[in-house]
């Protein structure tokens, strides 16, 4: 699929039937143009020089050095194993005759009409024509030699999945008979001297692979202590530097001695024998590669002092933040290394042990080079976050999803920070009635270069700032909030943050506890949600609105004096404790740069809604309607089933959303279950305890039917952020609960691979999102690439807590029981 989420299986692209039917035509078309060739100029193919053999030698050389093949994994002593092979064939079938080419011949022609490769018309067309002349009784050895090269060059090239070394044992079953007959019929001193040649090759060569796997195997036991070194090393860093040094050090010992032990003079030979070559070549590549890996980390965690940038009084030390950029260069230049010298290893001659071991490093290289490049490109991106180059200005903005908006929540609180040199200060905030009338013309605001957003949500968010979160989409929020923040009193800005409570008690796992003025009880990690989403609200009644929203602001205040004094964790514990409020949408991030932009976006906080190209994006957003704190009472439950067919990419989807509300009809403010709205603005009254809401259904493919509670709904449809939407106004009674189901039917990319987003609203409540994806018969399901937890029935796979996951991967194969006969021939079982 598009979007470097996978790439359509050749099985399900590649008309087998069609290829064959090509090469059958391609043999027929040989043996015409021979057959008119011999009626034009009957003498022709008899009068072919001797000399047409060692072009044909020539020919077969240069084909079988342009193979991606390796015998042994040593580039130069594999191109001239190859040119020799190439060359010998050709020569041996102008000695072997009419009988042995016409045998290689078969066998390439019956090979290549079942397994796939490039070349394989040229093959079937010399084939038909060399037939045609051994019927004809004019086949001469420059003949069989010239259609001896064409046949076994695209066997060298064949790509035949079939079985491990099918590729190889093909060219053996082809070319061994001419060998075998070219050599009998070789004069006897010449055939004495190549027998001798021969076997002393063969007498080296078993040595040599004795000598190979005897270092090999006294340096396992090395490598496989340096692999577990390394990964416990690795997965220790952040949490334990100095142990995590030890073992990659104790690493790097290892990886040296198993490196000592293969590079002993007496091993050296096995790297000149095919299959035993790619055992020590591997080996050895691991060791070098692993011991440079381990010291390089091990010195640079010594090097890289991380605790040295945690915010100190409110300011981070760009000078020592500047100072990590070497070390880190250091890391990441030692696992680019690493990583291309492990994927440099690629052999299905390896064995399983060593192919397990290679993959354990390999997959513990790859997830520590993301890290180190995520690393590196926040390094490189902080200090201009943090006002190296000069004031940064960001705008929070506080969201309450008791109150929900698509985009996290009614913003009733603001504030504006500055970033200098490094120093973090708190210079304005306030509430969004101050925005909504402050600036010099508040009727006269228009939001301009955003035409879908006024397309879809009208104008009303440039004069009212309450209206502006109703998108899912935290960049156009942050746009349009840059857009309008200098015309609503305020100044030029660089960045955009969104914050609900449930993120903001994140940020007190950091200082711990802290105590706002005039509330009796310290807001601390585990009630700081419940105070700011519902109980402040009991406590504040309707008629101390002022005091509650002095408590709001009282609240952004002490927060922000706390986290800017004293000192607090280091960079990693940071990220640790804010990255639960990141990955559910309760802390977003947004810059007007790129590249700033561009790492937010890798760590999951940009908070985008934007469909990804080739993925099956869905979800539903709720906005309440009411004007009031009811949503602290509702739950969602979101159930999405497609049925898909990777064969030819139709999906036929539900998307099924239960909202419940367990608010009372009475016993609580009317700030939480009364109606806040405005009937001179055409807004509905509600009942107390009854949520009025505005949903939006968003899916990638065309909606074909939309119900509540069984009965047909939805007309107004439109399309936003790449999915098709549908807009229904619904009421949800008190302790009572809605069905939504919304029916759609599309088509992605044929694959065998299937990528799924769920759209994540912030909520008072989490949702819960259960996904099922259904396949017709004959497809397996690659269970080895699901997560645990991750529930498989015959055609279906199931994730009951979808909501924790980014992205859903599914991939299938075709089993060898829904596969043809030649499809089993073709690409195995």
């Amino acid at each position: 699929m598009a979007g470097g989420y996978g790439t359509p299986d050749r099985h399900l692209r590649v008309p087998m039937w069609w290829d064959s039917a090509v090469l059958l035509v391609a043999v027929a078309v040989g043996a015409l143009t021979m057959a008119v060739l011999a009626v034009v100029q009957p003498g022709l193919p008899a009068r072919l020089p001797p000399a047409f053999v060692w072009v044909a030698a020539g020919g077969g050389a240069v084909a079988l050095a342009l193979a991606d093949t390796a015998p042994t994994g040593w580039e130069p002593f594999d191109v001239f194993l190859l040119m020799g092979f190439g060359a010998l064939v050709p020569l041996a079938a102008a000695r072997a005759g009419t009988a042995s080419t016409t045998w290689l011949l078969l066998v390439s022609v019956a090979t290549l009409l079942i397994a796939d490769t490039p070349g394989a018309p040229v093959a079937t067309v010399a084939a038909g024509a060399f037939w045609a002349l051994a019927a004809a009784g004019a086949s001469t050895p420059a003949a069989a030699a010239l259609a001896a090269a064409a046949g076994i060059g695209p066997l060298a090239h064949l790509d035949w999945p079939v079985a491990t070394g099918a590729s190889a044992a093909a060219v053996a079953v082809a070319s061994l008979p001419v060998l075998l007959v070219g050599l009998a019929r070789t004069g006897r001193p010449a055939r004495g001297r190549i027998v001798v040649a021969t076997a002393l090759v063969v007498v080296v060569l078993v040595l040599g692979a004795v000598a190979g796997l005897g270092a090999a195997l006294s340096a396992r036991t090395d490598i496989d202590r340096a692999v577990d070194f390394a990964r416990d090393g690795i997965d220790q860093l952040g949490d334990d530097d100095e142990r995590a040094r030890s073992n990659l050090r104790d690493a790097a010992g290892a990886f040296a001695s198993a490196e000592e032990d293969l590079t002993v003079w007496w091993a050296r030979p096995a790297l000149l024998v095919p299959g035993v070559a790619q055992q020590t070549r591997a080996v050895t590549t691991m060791a070098s590669a692993g011991a440079d890996l381990a010291r390089t980390a091990a010195d640079a965690t010594e090097d890289a002092d991380v605790d040295s940038v945690r915010p100190r009084n409110g300011r981070v030390d760009l000078d020592a933040l500047a100072a990590l950029q070497d070390p880190l260069d250091r890391s990441l230049s030692s696992l680019r290394r690493a990583d291309a010298r492990l994927d440099d290893i690629d052999s299905p001659l390896l064995v399983r042990p060593l192919a397990d071991r290679l993959e354990t490093l390999r997959t513990e290289v790859t997830d520590a080079l993301g890290s180190a490049e995520l690393a590196a490109q926040a390094v490189a991106v902080a200090p201009d976050l943090l006002g190296a180059d000069g004031p940064r200005r960001y705008f929070i903005a506080f969201q309450n999803p008791a109150e929900a908006t698509a985009n996290g929540g009614f913003m009733g609180n603001w504030a504006e920070i500055v970033a200098d040199d490094g120093q973090l200060m708190l210079t304005r905030s306030g509430r969004s009635r101050d925005l909504t009338e402050g600036g010099p013309d508040p009727e006269g605001r228009r939001i301009e270069g955003e035409p879908e957003f006024v397309e879809v949500y009208g104008q009303s968010a440039a004069r009212y700032w309450g209206n502006i979160n109703f998108t899912p989409d935290h960049p156009t929020v942050s746009r349009i909030v840059t857009q309008l923040y200098p015309q609503s009193g305020g100044e030029e800005l660089d960045g955009v943050i969104a914050l609900t409570p449930h993120g903001l008690a994140r940020f007190l796992e950091l200082t711990g506890p802290v105590q706002v003025d005039g509330y009796p009880e310290a807001l601390t990690t585990e009630n700081a949600a419940r105070i700011l989403l519902h109980e402040q609200y009991l406590l504040y009644g309707q008629d101390d609105a002022e005091d509650r929203e002095g408590f709001l602001s009282d609240t952004v205040a002490v927060v922000f004096d706390t986290l800017t004094s004293g000192e607090l964790p280091g960079p990693r514990a940071i990220a640790k404790e804010l990255g639960p409020a990141v990955d559910d949408r309760h802390l977003q991030l947004w810059s007007r740069r790129d590249d700033e932009q561009a790492l937010f976006q890798r760590i999951g906080a940009d908070g985008s809604a934007t469909r990804p190209a080739g993925v099956d994006s869905f979800g539903i957003t709720t906005q309440n309607l009411n004007g009031n704190k009811i949503d602290w009472f509702t739950h969602r439950d979101i159930r999405y089933e497609a049925d898909w067919d990777p064969e030819t990419g139709e999906v036929e989807a539900t998307l099924t959303a239960t909202i419940r509300n367990d608010a009372p009809a009475s016993g609580l403010p009317p700030s939480v279950i009364g109606w806040g709205g405005d009937e001179s603005l055409g807004q509905r009254p509600v009942a107390d305890g009854e949520n009025y809401i505005w949903l939006t259904a968003y899916t990638s493919h065309p909606i074909v039917e939309v119900t509540v509670d069984g009965e047909p709904a939805g007309d107004l449809r439109f399309e936003e952020l790449g999915h098709r939407t549908v807009r229904i106004y619904i009421s949800v009674p008190s302790e009572s609960e809605r069905e939504v189901v919304i029916r759609a039917r599309g088509v992605v990319e044929p694959s065998s691979r299937y990528v799924l987003r769920p759209l994540r609203q912030p909520m008072a409540n989490p949702d819960s999102l259960r996904v099922q994806v259904r396949t017709p018969d004959g497809w397996d399901v690659r269970q080895d690439r699901l997560p645990e937890g991750v529930n498989v029935d015959p055609n279906a796979v199931n994730w009951a807590n979808a909501q924790d996951q980014r992205v859903l991967v599914l991939d299938v194969d075709r089993p060898s029981s829904a596969r043809t006969g030649l499809d089993r021939l073709r690409y195995g079982n």
